[in-house]
């Protein structure tokens, strides 16, 4: 072979290589893939992402790019990446109710939606997703339909329960499996395979499944011991449910709620009925969004100093402290982000309560306390490993002042 012929077979053997060895994503809109699709009898498969998005970045440099990826998918579905917050993406995104990133989206070659997952995956979890979008025994939509006509046989809960784990669609998913545990005898919700199921499924403390496990808590922790039943309880109280509360804008599950967690902790309950009140506010009024926490600052800071109050765990008062330090710069809401940072570091000194604190005292101009804490910081850092780049930043801004 002449030596310009051999050059040219390697380059075009490394061009076609390279284009087997992951999922071939077109350069394409939305309507053009749908119909591409369609004439040709296949799967669409679309990647709802942001450029922001950790997770989005690992799945697109490390997954997608897989020989087994790129086999199966190019095989079978006609494959497509929309950023969520540029032109088309953003009524996509509208129009499936794309909350969380990555979303990932299968669709027939109708156009209809079969099967959502969110969340990144490992390579093997992915194509089992395929799979099932591509099996209508399998298909969330196809499930969600059995269940909507009545099936309700304990396997079928089971494998429709964790497929809406895996949507992350988890007030439906508790629903389901509340039914599932209504199947089982209140005796066998003990079992190894029983508890595990609701542990991990069970996330709303308005079901009667979770309701049933509070008022029998005591016989619960006779057969499976005290710490596994409370660290389930705990868990579903202040964290699953809380949050989803929050976001779900509705007052009937805030005050059941609510009721639990007094039932439940008596007097130290205020730590969590503060919190839930803030989130629920925080919701309800945008308060997620710094301009809108700037515009409503008197009712935001109102709201976030009785749940700082109350509050004992030193992670949220350091987060929350982090929020007003980024959001105001008048010295009355400082000082009291400094308050909780402090509170925050005697409960447990960390990297980045003491990193957040000293920042504080920066902008307050303490410049001698925010050297000495700032200091205390970068220490934390070397003995636990971590980077210090940003709190070595840090003592070099307070040293020009002094």
């Amino acid at each position: 072979m002449k030596p310009i012929l051999l050059v040219l077979a390697i380059l075009l053997g490394a061009l076609y290589a390279g284009k087997a060895q992951g999922i071939a994503f077109h350069e394409s809109t939305w309507t053009k893939v749908q119909a591409q699709a369609k004439a040709q009898n296949k799967y669409i498969f679309v990647d709802a992402y942001t450029t922001w998005c950790g997770p989005c970045k690992y799945m697109d440099k490390k997954i997608f790019t897989q020989q087994k990826a790129g086999d199966f998918f190019n095989k079978n579905f006609v494959s497509l990446r929309l950023d969520m917050e540029k032109g088309e993406g953003r009524d996509f995104q509208k129009q499936y109710k794309i909350y969380s990133f990555p979303t990932l989206l299968y669709f027939n070659p109708q156009g209809r939606l079969v099967q959502k997952n969110v969340g990144s995956k490992n390579v093997d979890e992915l194509l089992q997703d395929a799979k099932n979008a591509l099996d209508p025994e399998n298909q969330l939509f196809a499930l969600k339909q059995k269940y909507e006509k009545g099936k309700r046989s304990p396997e079928f809960l089971k494998k429709y329960t964790k497929a809406l784990a895996s949507a992350k669609e988890y007030d439906d998913m508790s629903l389901v499996c509340d039914v599932y545990l209504s199947t089982q005898p209140s005796a066998a919700w003990t079992t190894p395979e029983n508890w595990t199921f609701l542990d991990k499924y069970l996330f709303r403390a308005d079901t009667k499944s979770f309701t049933y496990i509070l008022e029998h808590r005591k016989d619960f922790e006779t057969k499976l011991g005290k710490k596994k039943v409370v660290n389930y309880l705990e868990k579903v109280l202040t964290y699953r449910d809380l949050e989803a509360i929050a976001r779900s804008k509705n007052n009937q599950r805030l005050a059941n709620l609510k009721q639990k967690l007094k039932q439940y902790f008596g007097a130290k309950a205020l730590e969590y009925t503060t919190e839930l009140d803030f989130l629920f506010e925080a919701d309800m009024n945008g308060w997620m969004n710094a301009t809108k926490r700037k515009e409503d600052k008197t009712r935001f800071m109102a709201s976030l100093e009785k749940f700082m109050k109350h509050c004992e765990n030193h992670r949220k008062l350091r987060a929350f402290a982090t929020v007003v330090a980024k959001t105001f710069t008048e010295p009355n809401e400082l000082q009291k982000a400094l308050i909780w940072a402090d509170k925050s570091i005697q409960i447990k000194k960390t990297v980045k309560n003491t990193y957040i604190k000293a920042h504080i005292l920066y902008v307050l101009q303490q410049y001698a306390q925010a050297l000495k804490t700032a200091e205390t910081s970068l220490a934390l850092a070397k003995q636990r490993n971590f980077n210090v780049k940003r709190v070595e930043k840090l003592i070099d801004k307070i040293k020009v002042k002094l």
